[in-house]
């Protein structure tokens, strides 16, 4: 992650701590389930905003 930021990347990233690959698939209505997934969406929404070449 360092070595992207130094590469002048943006980068925002978020560690769950005692979560488990996977958790948010298999215990969606855990809210730390449902704080991942507006994270994960949100980034999501943002790159499709700011980086995505229009289609015609």
């Amino acid at each position: 992650m360092e070595n992207l930021r130094k590469a002048g990347a943006a980068v925002d990233f978020r560690v769950y701590p005692g979560c488990y690959h996977g958790f948010d698939i298999i215990c969606p209505r855990a809210k730390i389930s449902e704080e991942a997934t507006t994270f994960f969406l949100e980034g999501f929404r943002y790159a499709v905003d700011h980086y995505r070449t229009p289609q015609d």
